[in-house]
């Protein structure tokens, strides 16, 4: 089985991809993180919670980097917001208990920690980007040696001022 690190902003779009990837016996999500992109860090954790609780994830998740950032990458002012995704009542979000919005690190300390848990996994890792850069260039920034434990980088782009 083939582990994965899945770095997204999560809508829709990326939603179905983390169903998808999870409902097959072929790779194991190892860890989850939410980088700011389509919308802010607080909303794209929310819903990266509510994917990973409707689908049963137990993989640990990091609430990584906001769009402004030295990290960030490209930032693009036609970027439309999205919303909230998954939990539509109070009873819903308490039972997404993978993450408490209030007390889990944000950041680069939730990166670090994002680090030492790759640093320490067996085997080669797939990391699977659904959303900017951005945490993805701290993590390598930070701890260059775990290039040599991907043995492939996939990326979900976008386009943009296509009429």
């Amino acid at each position: 089985m083939r582990q994965v690190w899945v770095d997204t902003d999560p809508g829709l779009d990326d939603a179905v991809a983390i169903a998808l990837l999870s409902a097959s016996s072929s790779w194991k999500i190892i860890a989850l993180s939410a980088v700011g992109g389509n919308t802010s860090l607080p909303i794209v954790s929310h819903n990266l919670v509510n994917i990973a609780h409707h689908l049963d994830l137990k993989a640990p998740i990091f609430k990584g980097l906001d769009r402004e950032n030295r990290y960030m990458v490209t930032s693009h002012p036609g970027l439309k917001s999205q919303g909230r995704l998954g939990a539509s009542s109070a009873t819903d979000q308490g039972q997404a208990a993978h993450l408490d919005q209030e007390k889990s690190p944000v950041g680069t300390k939730a990166l670090d920690q994002l680090i030492h848990l790759l640093r320490k996994s067996s085997g080669p890792i797939t990391l699977l980007t659904l959303g900017p850069l951005t945490n993805v260039h701290y993590v390598m920034d930070q701890a260059p040696d775990l290039i040599d434990k991907l043995d492939q980088i996939v990326i979900m782009g976008g386009l943009f001022g296509i009429r």
